[in-house]
């Protein structure tokens, strides 16, 4: 019965659409007697393949196709076993990933389209110049502080923590069981735009947002990924 509930959602949101929204789910905790709850994921079929085309696998036998925030849950669930309350932040290059975790299983997932492009572009404009020169300028040395400070690099910043504590209160007001325990849940950084210098220290400093980063992978015997994975 859930699947079939699922699955005639499923077609509502196709509606007229060329591209078929495929589908996956799984039973999460039961917060309360006689109900259900279920982790559900959709997509559209035609971004699938677009992916696999633009990765070069479409000859290979792909046996299984994930969501960043469901990859991003499944990782930290096998790097921190023990962490039962933690909120996922992933700055990726054109979008951001956001994900609660709750006793250890996702609660929330979400995503917004600002991430470490978005700081560059701003620095770009400032400096007049192109991209690629203003991403070297990022990496180079801390431009949040200092005398060598960015207004406009900042102020790009500053908006993007605004946006990701919006989405978090959104989802907190919905569940105000747990609002007046925000402090618990652990705040966890990845993704590529998080290697910006000064940038955590201006999160944490400027707008109380204190990030840890992903736990040591080798205390498991796993491999660090590579820088920027």
């Amino acid at each position: 019965e859930v699947e079939k509930l699922i699955q005639d959602e499923t077609v509502k949101l196709s509606g007229v659409a060329e591209s078929r929204v495929v589908y996956d789910f799984v039973p999460t905790g039961t917060p309360a007697e006689n109900k259900q709850r279920f982790w559900v994921t959709l997509a559209q079929e035609a971004n699938i393949r677009e992916r696999i085309q633009r990765l070069a696998l479409d000859r290979e036998e792909v046996c299984e196709v994930t969501s960043t925030a469901n990859a991003l849950m499944v990782a930290y669930r096998a790097a921190a076993p023990l962490s039962s309350r933690a909120i996922l932040v992933h700055l990726g290059g054109q979008s951001t990933v956001v994900v609660v975790l709750l006793g250890g299983q996702g609660a929330f997932a979400t995503s917004f389209q600002m991430g470490g492009d978005f700081f560059t572009r701003a620095l770009a404009r400032e400096q007049d110049c192109t991209e690629e020169a203003a991403e070297a300028l990022k990496q180079e040395r801390n431009r949040l502080a200092g005398s060598e400070m960015s207004h406009a690099l900042a102020e790009a910043v500053d908006g993007w923590s605004a946006e990701l504590k919006r989405q978090l209160n959104d989802w907190f007001q919905g569940n105000p069981a747990l609002a007046a325990e925000v402090g618990s849940f652990e705040l966890v950084a990845s993704g590529g735009g998080f290697e910006q210098p000064g940038l955590k220290e201006y999160l944490q400093g400027d707008l109380g947002l204190q990030f840890r980063g992903w736990p040591d992978l080798r205390k498991n015997g796993v491999p660090e990924p590579e820088r920027g994975f």
